[in-house]
């Protein structure tokens, strides 16, 4: 199974929580952790909330170089700690949440380098070669 995150996070609301959102978090950590098959999670933009954390769960975590993970994005972290969003970016950096940061606590187990400038379909492949790779990898069930 390859899961792949790319998300701002859901919404802070009310009528998420009334809609079971907690419980549909839960549920797919558990069903991951279980899982009898091998897993790969692709870290692939921002990772933000309880719906990222919820698909981070795999044998292996592969995180595009400019990916980051977080339970909650620096602006709103920003927003409650500092009472203003503009220092954002200094909490981000202090909650080492970047790629780098990620692959040094063991969160990640890659980082996929991102080409700078950019070189159509080289990004595509690269990645595709560490998914396929993981797979190889991972002992069959």
């Amino acid at each position: 199974l390859l899961t792949v995150v790319d998300t701002a996070g859901a919404a802070l609301s009310r009528e998420a929580e009334e809609g079971g959102l907690a419980g549909e978090i839960a549920r797919c950590l558990a069903e991951l952790v279980m899982l009898p098959a091998p897993t790969v999670c692709l870290l692939l933009g921002q990772g933000s909330g309880g719906g990222a954390l919820a698909l981070l769960p795999a044998d292996r975590v592969i995180c595009a170089q400019h990916g980051w993970l977080s339970p909650l994005p620096p602006e709103g972290a920003s927003a409650i700690v500092y009472r203003t969003t503009g220092r954002a970016a200094e909490l981000a950096r202090e909650q080492r949440i970047g790629a780098a940061d990620l692959l040094a606590t063991g969160t990640v187990h890659r980082v996929v380098a991102e080409p700078h400038p950019p070189v159509e379909g080289c990004f595509a492949h690269r990645l595709t070669a560490a998914i396929a790779e993981e797979f190889a990898h991972q002992p069959r069930p």
